[in-house]
């Protein structure tokens, strides 16, 4: 079953942290799953705070649309691999187990995480062609936030 885009207007759109509970879990009137979901999401939010490299997070998936208990938040988290090279060894050894093994973060997290280096425009290009449509291809948003250094 489809359901209804939160974001219909196809593209990125730039989000604040401060205002994810307020568009993806606040509206509902059962918004007990989006609040677990949302919570698993702010302990990985406060990890990657803490890192002191940049990260763009998209989100997408039926998070992002108006499913009332979805499985989990599917999201790409973009880094620029020069700044996680310059991280400490401890700092790295977290980013690995944080993102080396996806099943042990959905798991974990209940996210569905693409840790990707934001080099290549194609392959930029790839993951914003597959979060920006359902599976039935049509076009929907992109919820996008950042952590600054």
């Amino acid at each position: 079953m489809e359901y209804e885009p939160i974001f219909t207007e196809p593209g990125f759109h730039d989000i604040k942290f401060e205002d994810f509970e307020n568009i993806f879990v606040n509206p509902f009137d059962n918004p007990n799953r989006r609040k677990f979901l949302f919570e698993n999401f702010k302990k990985l939010w406060y990890k990657l705070e803490k890192m002191g490299a940049d990260f763009e997070i998209w989100i997408d998936g039926s998070f992002m649309t108006e499913k009332t208990e979805p499985k989990d938040i599917d999201m790409a988290i973009l880094h620029t691999p020069e700044q996680i090279n310059r991280l400490s060894s401890e700092k790295k050894e977290i980013l690995k187990y944080l993102f080396a093994n996806p099943q042990g973060t959905k798991s974990r997290c209940c996210c569905d995480v693409y840790f990707i280096p934001n080099i290549h425009p194609a392959e930029m290009n790839y993951w914003k062609n597959w979060f920006g449509y359902s599976r039935n291809k049509q076009p929907r948003g992109i919820a996008k936030l950042f952590i600054h250094a």
